[in-house]
This record gives structure tokens, sequence and C-alpha cells, in this order.
């Protein structure tokens, strides 16, 4: 996760806070305080993943639930199920409501059932490695399929990101194949310069139209990086100014932004009413407090990144955030490397809302990761996988040498 980390924010973060130094638009002191809170974030993240991949007994062992390996496959068609409900749900609504990213009513249920297509990609991509039948054939294209129109139709950055981190997670998990360096850094600069055009190549893409090479091609993809074009990714900008803004109106949420956002995302307004949902909102958004204390408007569609929202949350201290996360990735990094396919899966599960993190907002991982939690575990316990019958002693009797004394 570290290097994931570093990734994000050498490609992403680093172009942004650039063109904010060069353009001196940042509110004074707010840049600084900003710079520091990202190097806070990063280290925490290094430290926790350290501390989490401490080879001790893994405190998650008991906590979170396994799958028997031989029902592994009947675990891959549930998920599979439960994803594709979602994915035919949100396929009977229009095309550009398919395309959205802000979907409301029952199309924002439908969309929070289809994220869990992360986890049966993930086990059904595990399942075919190691055995290849008509079975894992089949859930492997029905989760190919679930991905495909965000992919080629809409650009969707963070799907591309899941599908391709999952899918060379499950090589390195299954048939210990490790991708290249040479095609990380070059997937990796490709990655850079495409998630800045994302806008102008859904542009191009029309309503459900796969976008053709030469249009692409025709697209000025250095013009669109921030270092030359600063408005081409504002969220960093976004970022100084909620910084300046917390500063100013000395108002931490303490917590608050994590409540909101579970009230968002699992409080659904057509059954209990928008206004009772929006009355369970505890502090004002970071765009809310940022425009009520500066004025400063952000683009629409834009984020106010995790750095940021910690920041708002507890101060200096919001970093802290990042590093249980690194903690609860470490030890579920280890779980993997110990167990069967279905302690790999805990794992792809949180890869992408841990690097949303930085990009996103600081709850994304602990609220996203509590549904991932909830629908595997109810499935485990389905299948009468109890971790704590077939495997009470954690990693010591996975196999890893027990600790030190």
């Amino acid at each position: 996760m570290p290097v994931l980390f570093a990734a994000v924010y050498a490609g992403w973060v680093v172009p942004q806070l650039w063109s904010l130094v060069v353009r001196r638009v940042a509110p004074e002191g707010a840049l600084a305080a900003l710079l520091f809170m990202s190097l806070l974030c990063l280290a925490a993240v290094i430290l926790g993943w350290r501390m989490g991949t401490r080879r001790t007994v893994n405190p998650l062992a008991g906590l979170l639930p396994r799958v028997h390996e031989g029902k592994v496959g009947k675990a891959a068609v549930i998920l599979t199920g439960f994803a594709l409900i979602g994915f035919l749900g949100l396929g009977a609504d229009p095309i550009e409501a398919q395309g959205s990213t802000m979907w409301t009513g029952h199309a924002a249920i439908f969309s929070l059932i289809l994220s869990i297509k992360t986890a049966s990609f993930a086990l059904s991509l595990m399942y075919f490695l190691r055995r290849k039948t008509g079975l894992s054939t089949a859930l492997l294209v029905i989760n190919v399929v679930m991905f495909a129109p965000y992919i080629i139709f809409y650009f969707r950055r963070h799907v591309i990101l899941e599908a391709c981190l999952i899918a060379a997670y499950a090589f390195l998990v299954v048939r210990s194949y490790a991708v290249p360096r040479v095609a990380v850094i070059a997937g990796l600069m490709v990655t850079s310069m495409g998630m800045f055009a994302a806008e102008e190549i859904r542009g191009i893409s029309g309503e459900g139209q796969v976008p053709r090479l030469s249009e692409i091609a025709e697209i000025d993809f250095l013009a669109l990086n921030p270092i030359n074009n600063p408005q081409a990714s504002p969220e960093i900008e976004n970022a100084a100014n909620l910084v300046s803004a917390v500063q100013i109106s000395d108002r931490y949420t303490l917590g608050g932004q994590f409540w909101n956002r579970f009230v968002f995302q699992y409080v659904p307004a057509q059954f209990v009413g928008a206004d009772v949902k929006q009355g369970l909102m505890l502090t004002p958004w970071p765009a809310e407090l940022t425009y009520s204390v500066t004025g400063y408007v952000p683009s629409a569609g834009s984020t106010q990144t995790g750095i940021a929202t910690a920041f708002m949350e507890f101060w200096y201290f919001g970093c802290l955030l990042f590093y249980f996360n690194a903690y609860i990735m470490g030890r579920l990094w280890l779980r993997a490397l110990a167990g069967n396919s279905w302690d790999k899966v805990w794992y792809a599960a949180g890869i992408v809302p841990s690097l949303h993190m930085v990009t996103h907002h600081s709850a994304v991982f602990y609220v996203s990761f509590s549904f991932f939690v909830a629908i595997l575990t109810f499935v485990a316990y389905f299948l009468r996988g109890n971790l704590r019958a077939n495997n009470p002693g954690g990693l010591r009797s996975a196999g890893l040498p027990a600790p030190k004394a």
C-alpha cells in the first residue's frame, strides 16, 4: 500500500500542488498547512503499514469470518449474484443515468449493491486462476461484463483502477506473478495523463458509444495536465481553500463527516424522506463550510480530497485516519498471504477505497469497507465458514512463524 499511495501522490497530488505553488492562488498560510498535512498523511501510511505487517497474532483473525476453500465457488456465485442485481437494476435506467456518479432514488440503492463487484471480480478471477471450469469461466465473464461499460463507455477512473489493481493482485497471490516494474512505471505515466483527460474522453464517447482511437489521439494530454493547465483538475485547490476555511473558522467536525457519509450512503431518502435524511446530518459538508467562510465555490464534480477533510475532522491529528487505514490493510495483507481465497478477498475489497482516502474524502475507506464487511460476513456465515471454528489461532495456526518472545 505505501507504493500505491506514493503512486497517487506522484501522479495526482504533486502536479496539482505544483500548480498551486506556481500560480500562488492558495489562501495565505493554507498551502503550507496543506503541504505539511500531505506529508503527515503519507508518513502515517508508511508507519501504519509497517506496524500492520508485523508478524504477530492477527487481531482481525477472529473478527472477519472465512469461507472454507471447498465452498469458494459457491461464495463466488453468491457475490456475483449480488453484484448482478445492482448491474441489471442500473441497466434499466436511461443511458445518461447509467453513466452518472451521483445517483438518487432506487438507482442509489442499485449502485451500492453493484459496488460488491469489487469483491466478486476478485474472487471469481482467483477461482478461475485456480480451477478453469465451466462455472469459474462463466463467473469471470459475468464480472468482466459488469466492469466493461464503465470502462469502455463512461471511462470511470475508479472502475479502471479497480479492474487493474484487482487483476494484478489476483495474479500475485494465486500465481505469484508480479507485474514487471517497467510495465508499472509505463502504466503510471499513461494513467497520470489519462486521469486528467477523463472529461475529454467522456465527451467524445457520446451516449453509449465507444470512442475511436483516432479521436483519443487528437486529445492534447499534456495541455490537460495541471502543470500546464491549472483548471484541468482543481481538487488540491479545493483542499487548500477548505484548509483555509477551517483555519479561519477554527471549526473542526470531530468525526461529524464520518456520520454524514454514513447517513448519505446508507439512509435511503425515498424511504425516510429527504427532510429527515438532511436532518440527520450533524455538520456542514466541506464545500458548504468553504463557501460560507471564504466564498470559494468548488468546480462541479470535483472533490475536496481526503487530506483536507482529515484536517477538517481532527486538525493535523487527522493523519491518524490514514495510519489506521494502513494498519488494517497491513493486517489483511498478512491474513491474505497466510489464508485461503476468501482471506484474499478481504484485502481486495479495501484496495481502492484506501486510495480514495487521498483523492476523495477521509471517511471513504471506513464507510465503504463497512458495507463489504457486512456482505462478506453474511456470505461467510451463510456458508458456515466461521473463522473462529476453522482457524482459532489466526496467523499462527495458518503457518506463519510464531511471534518472538
